[in-house]
């Protein structure tokens, strides 16, 4: 082997090695052959141009700031060999969260504060813990804000939605929006005829709330 590799590559990145072999013998060149005895599985050789590339993603580093890779070549000419043995070291690069859905229904009474938390929602972070994460909600119609409490305004909406930003450790975010269900402060005052407006309401459309104030 006359050719050096490189032993260090960004996640998600091209890494290409063009390997060059030589043989004291000139009629041996010809016939010379490159083999990978150790090779990840993120790493092709291609013997025909003589080639090792490949590109790592994040399953190749996870959680970590960074993971090695054993690599061994081998040239033979059919009688002799001669090896070439490195490392890959695979450097983690930090990828933003991605806000995927809404977990559960969140009910808020108006008038009174709520708190908007990450359990709230299904996010994802291939490089950072959820516990590490931070929840931000920011401004919109229909509600005002204090920390990460939200207040709903008088309104006739039966839903209003909410906007907010997940942040990494690292700086990157994104943004999404939560589907907040207003509930009825209304209270029944007449609980004879209370049957009658259960009778009338149920059955509860799915996803929905149904909230009774009994007065003593």
């Amino acid at each position: 082997f006359t050719s050096v590799p490189s032993e260090e590559v960004d996640e998600d990145a091209d890494y290409e090695y063009n390997i060059v072999v030589y043989d004291d013998d000139p009629d041996d060149i010809p016939n010379l052959e490159i083999s990978a005895p150790i090779l990840p599985g993120w790493l092709d050789l291609d013997t025909d141009n003589s080639i090792l590339s490949g590109t790592p993603t994040n399953d190749q580093v996870g959680l970590k700031a960074d993971s090695t890779y054993p690599v061994r070549l081998m040239v033979s000419d059919g009688l002799d060999y001669t090896l070439q043995t490195f490392n890959v070291k695979v450097i983690n690069i930090n990828d933003a969260p991605e806000i995927q859905t809404q977990i559960k229904i969140i009910g808020v009474n108006i008038g009174v504060a709520k708190t908007i938390q990450i359990s709230d929602i299904d996010v994802i972070d291939v490089d950072n813990q959820i516990a590490d994460l931070t929840l931000t909600v920011l401004p919109g119609t229909g509600y005002s804000i204090a920390g990460n409490d939200i207040t709903v305004n008088e309104t006739q909406e039966v839903h209003i939605e909410v906007n907010f930003r997940v942040t990494d450790p690292g700086g990157l975010q994104d943004e999404g929006v939560l589907s907040v269900t207003v509930l009825d402060n209304t209270a029944i005052d007449d609980m004879a005829g209370s049957n009658r407006i259960v009778e009338k309401i149920y059955p509860v459309p799915a996803g929905e709330y149904v909230r009774f104030i009994i007065n003593s």
